[in-house]
């Protein structure tokens, strides 16, 4: 099971990036990871998870 206790999405250029702080049930740390919304598959993609520093999107990103 899986607890997000932070969610930030961000919309540019039609597309719609998403960043959450999540840890597993089993797990004592919070993690990040981050991804984007793909519209025609209707789903989150993760692009990167089990980071222990929250990921900037507009560095990710920097054509935003």
């Amino acid at each position: 099971m899986t607890i997000t206790k932070n969610y930030h999405e961000e919309t540019h250029s039609g597309e719609t990036y998403w960043r959450e702080q999540y840890r597993d049930k089993e797990m004592r740390v919070y993690l990040w990871r981050y991804g984007y919304y793909c519209e025609s598959l209707g789903l989150n993609v993760t692009m990167r998870s089990g980071l222990m520093s929250r990921p900037n999107l507009k560095k990710l990103f920097s054509d935003l």
